[in-house]
């Protein structure tokens, strides 16, 4: 098996948090995973981060301002970035900078058992966070080429949500352990909803629960038409 999947991963100002997740990438792929880190080009930490030197990170310097830039940037938006600068791996993932890998052989793990379950290259893997509080999506190339992207740009930072409302449980397999450590900033909600959060981010939020709602009703046929075409041609 020589396919590759490519880890995306954006950070920014929490190089020490980045640690804690590379360690647990050490010692849990198997050699069939790489990273693509993605950090802003106005981090004051970013000279912390590229003095990383590890053979399976790539170094992504981000033009946009990061999370401060919303609507136009954002982690679903490094993601999708990530993706066009690194177009020939054969599956992508998306994580956060504070999560663990759990389990040993994930990335062996996951493109078995895509590969068996997905053999016409449209379907998700969606790794099982223990503590309930994330999604870590991986998809193939080929359903990325399908699409024309990994996450959809025009439903902002709920585009992993239309990720998975896309795939659907049929298209869906979920596993392989990870555990998130959440720093505040990783905490946009909670029970309380947006309680004590800023007014802004509230209503960027809002706004992306909208476009999604209109993103449901209007492009997600088109969208989930793309894919069946390619299920029914291999089938």
């Amino acid at each position: 098996m020589d396919k590759k999947i490519a880890l995306c991963i954006p950070s920014r100002g929490r190089r020490k948090v980045l640690q804690n997740f590379i360690d647990s990438f050490d010692v849990t792929e198997t050699g069939y995973s790489e990273i693509l880190l993605r950090n802003g080009y106005n981090d004051v930490t970013l000279k912390e981060y590229l003095d990383i030197d590890h053979p399976k990170i790539h170094h992504v310097i981000g033009t946009d301002t990061g999370f401060d830039g919303w609507p136009t940037a954002g982690y679903c938006f490094a993601i999708q970035d990530l993706v066009e600068r690194y177009p020939n791996y054969d599956y992508y993932g998306m994580m956060e900078d504070d999560c663990l890998l759990l389990d040993k052989g994930w990335d062996q793990w996951m493109i078995s058992t895509f590969e068996e379950k997905f053999p016409h290259g449209i379907g998700l893997i969606e790794f099982t966070d223990i503590t309930g509080g994330i999604h870590a999506l991986f998809t193939s190339k080929k359903q990325i080429e399908t699409l024309g992207y990994f996450l959809d740009r025009r439903v902002r930072e709920q585009a992993w949500e239309s990720l998975l409302h896309l795939n659907g449980n049929e298209n869906t397999i979920r596993g392989s352990r990870i555990q998130h450590c959440p720093t505040p900033r990783g905490q946009y909600r909670n029970d309380l909803g947006f309680a004590g959060m800023d007014p802004e981010i509230v209503r960027l939020w809002t706004e992306d629960q909208l476009l999604l709602k209109q993103w449901k009703e209007s492009i997600y046929p088109i969208e989930k038409q793309k894919l069946n075409e390619v299920t029914r041609q291999d089938g």
